[in-house]
């Protein structure tokens, strides 16, 4: 039986391993030890990780299906404060001369995920606004989150609908909408769909909200 101030001591330590994402030497420890000892640390490191992570909201959908419009309103609605991670704000930092994309860029996505994965970690809640590289980029994002309350939405719309708010936009390559409308959603697992098309902003954040509550 360990007393008191070793047990806090080694709770501390399997706080510091998780904290650090060295889970492996947690489950270790705490297989090696008494089973009190085992549920003080499971009890101590889920209660402290869970105040000290951020949530993480994952909008997936093809271009023009309004994801940043929807992110947008999340922010103003959400009883939280959200930051929003565009990947476009990661496509504006690429030179001129050298097109924005993923076959010049092949790890933006997956640097957009350490990026979350890093705000997240020291307790902000994220809104990520995304183009999924179908499967790929889907199992790039949720191994950098797989420890953090993560929901991915499916952002769906028409496909001529669409094209018509692209052409409306002006700011996109005609084409873009249909060339992602296949890949954007392959072998994803989404959490909830949301139509942009059927709903209006405001229902579609409204909806997002109550499924979290």
């Amino acid at each position: 039986m360990y007393s008191g101030n070793h047990r806090l001591l080694q709770c501390w330590i399997c706080v510091k391993n998780l904290t650090k994402r060295y889970t492996q030497k947690f489950y270790s420890l705490s297989s090696q030890n008494s089973g009190e000892h085992s549920v003080i640390c499971i009890l101590s490191l889920h209660q402290v990780f869970i105040m000290m992570k951020g949530n993480v909201i994952v909008l997936n959908g093809a271009s023009s299906s309004g994801k940043t419009t929807l992110a947008r309103q999340l922010q103003s609605k959400l009883s939280k404060v959200y930051l929003l991670c565009s990947l476009d704000a990661f496509w504006d930092m690429t030179p001129y001369g050298i097109p924005a994309g993923s076959n010049n860029f092949p790890n933006m996505k997956l640097a957009l995920a350490k990026s979350v994965k890093a705000l997240a970690e020291t307790g902000h809640n994220v809104i990520v606004d995304i183009v999924f590289c179908g499967q790929k980029t889907y199992l790039e994002l949720t191994s950098e989150l797989e420890l953090f309350n993560l929901k991915i939405i499916k952002v769906e719309c028409p496909l001529v609908e669409l094209e018509k708010r692209e052409r409306a936009r002006g700011d996109r390559r005609l084409g873009l909408a249909k060339s992602q409308y296949e890949s954007v959603h392959h072998e994803v697992l989404y959490d909830m769909i949301i139509n942009t098309h059927i709903n209006s902003t405001e229902q579609c954040a409204e909806k997002i909200i109550n499924s979290m509550s």
